[in-house]
């Protein structure tokens, strides 16, 4: 069974992997434990690239190397005798956001997740990848009272 290939925004593929993270020690049936572990991996590697790219935008704005092996952009800077706020966060913060919001394509399995060990933040973050709520072969919508 092939996923299809859907257009997501870069800061979405994060949020997803959090949500995921969130969920992977729920019991969960097996089916879709293997897809949503499939989607998982999709989505990691995507983040592996999106992670470049955001240390690449930080080496750009001045970012400092760690002794961690990280980087980081100072807070601040010297103007004379002064600690000033460091203006180029400003422009990594746009630039950032901008790298947040570019879409890529991904091959993503819909799987139905029917939990109630779910937080709303989580299905949020994974509704890219779910199917509409069903029993049997109906759609299940929800009523006034559950709408609200």
């Amino acid at each position: 069974m092939n996923g299809e290939k859907i257009n997501i925004k870069k800061g979405e593929v994060m949020a997803a992997l959090q949500a995921l993270a969130q969920i992977s020690n729920y019991p969960l049936p097996e089916r879709t434990a293997y897809w949503l572990g499939r989607n998982f991996k999709q989505l990691e590697m995507e983040s592996k690239k999106i992670a470049m790219e955001h240390l690449e935008i930080v080496k750009k704005h001045g970012g400092v190397e760690l002794p961690n092996g990280g980087y980081q952009v100072p807070e601040t800077i010297k103007e004379g005798e002064k600690d000033v706020p460091n203006p180029a966060l400003k422009d990594l913060q746009a630039d950032y956001d901008k790298l947040m919001s570019e879409e890529i394509e991904v091959d993503i399995v819909k799987v139905n997740l029917a939990s109630n060990n779910i937080t709303m933040n989580a299905r949020m973050a994974l509704d890219f990848m779910l199917e509409e709520p069903r029993e049997g072969n109906v759609l299940v919508m929800p009523g006034p009272a559950q709408r609200m």
